[in-house]
């Protein structure tokens, strides 16, 4: 069966609203349009439709809210008098400055490599962690990894570090074992 018309009733995505997830890492926009774009994908796989980018830009303000919604009707009519094609792309990037990491390479780096705060659980440090691996260009999971040992509990570092399964390349799910051992090791 032949179908253009996308069914926006099938766009399955969380609402985006802008709001500062870690302090000076922006506010998820890197992840939410990453969801946003995999559920185009998916109903355009079950319904055979088309997303022509204006589509897709119109679709994408159903899901903003707060301060993301606020900022896109506040600039909008501007951005159409400033290039009267306005696409998707172009409505992406403008979400992105606005929303998204602002940190350099290098700045993600050193949050990459940085110590457990204190009032953070061993869990909330590794999310963090992959929040961070998930801005950084390249993959960075070995140092995430290296990073969860060394730091989360420091008196254990040795003893995690030793824990390492190299021969599992997948040290994001590497990651997560260390911290269940950790856990087992101390509670949590």
């Amino acid at each position: 069966p032949t179908r253009t018309t996308p069914k926006i009733k099938d766009v399955l995505c969380r609402k985006f609203g802008g709001n500062e997830v870690y302090p000076g890492l922006g506010s998820g926009f890197e992840d939410f349009i990453l969801e946003y774009e995999q559920a185009i994908s998916t109903e355009s796989l079950l319904n055979h439709s088309i997303w022509t980018s204006q589509i897709k830009a119109s679709v994408l303000v159903n899901f903003l809210e707060d301060k993301a919604a606020r900022f896109f009707h506040s600039n909008v009519t501007q951005w159409r008098v400033e290039k009267a094609d306005f696409n998707y792309i172009d409505f992406k990037a403008k979400l992105c400055a606005e929303l998204g990491c602002k940190l350099n390479q290098v700045q993600l780096y050193k949050r990459l490599t940085s110590s457990k705060r204190p009032q953070d659980s061993w869990t909330e440090f590794l999310d963090y962690l992959k929040y961070v691996n998930r801005l950084m260009t390249g993959d960075h999971s070995l140092l995430l990894l290296e990073t969860f040992c060394v730091h989360a509990c420091p008196e254990l570092s040795n003893t995690l570090t030793a824990q390492i399964d190299r021969s599992n390349l997948n040290y994001l799910l590497e990651a997560d074992r260390i911290l269940s051992l950790l856990v087992d090791l101390r509670g949590d």
